[in-house]
């Protein structure tokens, strides 16, 4: 441009830390819009936007001609700092034991703040040249408000380190710089940056899904002991994770398998089994035993995924299982033959029980009819010796009756 702004150490340096200020804010937000987050998520991204539209302002400010062009820059750039030091302070308050209503409250009372120094931005910038700014009493009350509210949610939090270190310290440092007036009020808030972006992804990191951290979640594939392979639609492997190399039961190195084939990737000496109606692969001396599973991913179900897991123990359970049972079977056989067995025996009590009754029954009958035949044979010619015999007579039909009852069930207990 010919006024020799672009040729001083201070701009060379604050356009080269910009720049790699915003790669760094790019990179945060896509980072952690692919994490994922239980609450908070969209708040997050709205801050990384904010901060890096408030880096660009400072961008621009610092390579724009124009006084005025600047200044707007500059006042665009504070206002959107100490929106972003709201949405950081909130953060922190949503990782404390502070009620979820005064957080609430406290981010909407940035709102009217905003607002006015929208309508009155010497309160931000009091005075712009092309070398310092004189940052104006509100700016310096906000800050000092920020300070005090990361302070306090520190003081409830879980980990109060962080926003000491992150929010409140290096805020603290640019006021006092700032009061101080200079450059060093902007540089120091040149360093601000860095510090607010580390503290979003600190103070965001326990609002993650499942509260897992990146190095976690990379780590995974390292926790399972099955092998797994990927392999494309031309059945090249992609990817292969650790167990996947060091197994002995597979052939080393092998880039590509054959005609979608999970045998193709298993040493000689194994052979395909269905042992329990798993399928998989067992040694010759039936001792090692693997299982092996299919699953086709991808838009078009092109590509697969093969895992191979070591299922022996579960086998050897198995094989203690099915001898168990069969053992149960044999002992549930004997059982059956010990009840038929107690079954006759019972029923031979019943029967013996059924024939002394017969017996008895007989013998009684017998001797009473005996009695009374003798009786009547010594008084043929009293009264009522008809009456008599006839009324024997027709006792004796009835236990004879009952005999024929008692015989005919001792017949039906032998089948007879």
């Amino acid at each position: 441009m010919g006024d020799g702004r672009y040729y001083t150490y201070a701009q060379f340096f604050a356009v080269s830390f910009l720049t790699l200020l915003l790669a760094g804010i790019v990179m945060g937000a896509v980072i952690s819009h692919y994490q994922g987050f239980k609450r908070g998520g969209r708040l997050i991204m709205v801050g990384h936007m904010v901060l890096g539209a408030a880096a660009f302002m400072r961008l621009s400010a610092e390579v724009v001609s124009t006084q005025s062009l600047a200044l707007s820059a500059r006042q665009i750039e504070l206002f959107c700092l100490m929106a972003t030091e709201g949405a950081l302070v909130y953060l922190v308050g949503l990782g404390s034991s502070l009620p979820p209503v005064l957080l609430r409250t406290l981010l909407l009372l940035f709102v009217p703040g905003l607002v006015i120094f929208a309508f009155f931005p010497s309160l931000l910038i009091e005075g712009n040249t092309l070398t310092s700014m004189a940052f104006g009493a509100g700016y310096q009350v906000v800050t000092g408000g920020v300070i005090l509210l990361a302070m306090a949610t520190a003081l409830r939090s879980s980990r109060p380190l962080g926003p000491v270190l992150f929010l409140a310290m290096p805020a603290a440092i640019h006021l006092a710089l700032a009061q101080h007036g200079g450059p060093a009020g902007d540089i120091s808030l040149l360093f601000l940056y860095p510090f607010l972006l580390m503290g979003f992804h600190l103070f965001s990191s326990e609002l993650r899904a499942y509260h897992i951290g990146d190095q976690a979640f990379s780590n995974i594939h390292n926790l399972i002991d099955d092998a797994v392979f990927l392999c494309d639609e031309k059945r090249e492997v992609v990817y292969r994770n650790h167990p996947a190399r060091t197994a002995d039961f597979l052939k080393k190195g092998l880039p590509r398998i054959s005609r979608s084939d999970p045998a193709s990737l298993i040493i000689q000496g194994m052979h395909p089994s269905t042992r329990y109606h798993i399928p998989g692969f067992s040694s010759q001396d039936g001792r090692r035993h693997i299982e092996c599973r299919t699953q086709a991913v991808g838009k078009e179900q092109k590509d697969l995924f093969i895992i191979f897991s070591d299922i022996t123990h579960h086998i050897e359970m198995l094989d203690i299982q099915e001898e168990q049972r069969k053992q149960l079977e044999k002992v549930n056989q004997k059982l059956h033959q010990y009840t038929l067995i107690v079954f006759d025996l019972e029923k031979e009590k019943e029967i013996g029980a059924l024939l002394n009754t017969v017996t008895r029954t007989q013998d009684t009958f017998i001797d009473r009819f005996r009695e009374r035949v003798v009786a009547l044979s010594q008084t043929p010619h009293e009264a009522g010796f008809n009456e008599r015999l006839e009324a024997l007579i027709a006792e004796t039909r009835t236990n004879l009756s009952r005999i024929r009852t008692l015989v005919a069930q001792y017949r039906r207990y032998h089948d007879t």
